[in-house]
């Protein structure tokens, strides 16, 4: 997991993020993310995972709770959370939660791959501090 912290930048917030996590996300500067909050949000999942740049789209599961009116344990709730995974999949992209209680322990657990908030599910491990591996020579 990777804290990150808000900050001021001129009139806005924004977080600047370690250059591991821009690599781990294939991002750049000026990259688009995207993190669907409301039922609209889901109605447009597809063409929100379709645009070109777009590697990983995640669920701001508290935000999609409260703008939905459903609780996370709701099959309603259920419903919008496998249809943004269905299209982020068919779109060819990863698909993750924000919330990290989705990593495990929830009939779509195996498939959310990122969680901002917690452990991704895609195999990768941090190197130990100090302990780099380096590659093998040629």
């Amino acid at each position: 997991m990777i804290e990150l912290k808000v900050r001021k930048l001129g009139n806005s917030l924004g977080v600047v993020l370690p250059k591991e996590v821009v690599n781990r996300l294939r991002t750049k500067a000026g990259g688009p993310l995207f993190m669907i909050e409301t039922p609209d949000g889901v109605d447009h999942a597809y063409e929100i995972a379709s645009t070109p740049g777009i590697d990983v789209v995640i669920l701001g599961n508290s935000d999609l709770t409260s703008f939905s009116g459903f609780p996370q344990t709701d099959d309603r709730y259920e419903d919008l959370l496998t249809r943004v995974r269905d299209a982020t999949y068919m779109a060819g992209k990863f698909w993750g939660n924000a919330g990290q209680q989705f990593a495990a322990g929830n009939k779509l657990s195996p498939d959310s791959r990122f969680h901002q908030n917690g452990p991704s599910n895609d195999g990768w491990v941090p190197p130990a501090r100090g302990n780099l591996v380096q590659p093998a020579a040629q």
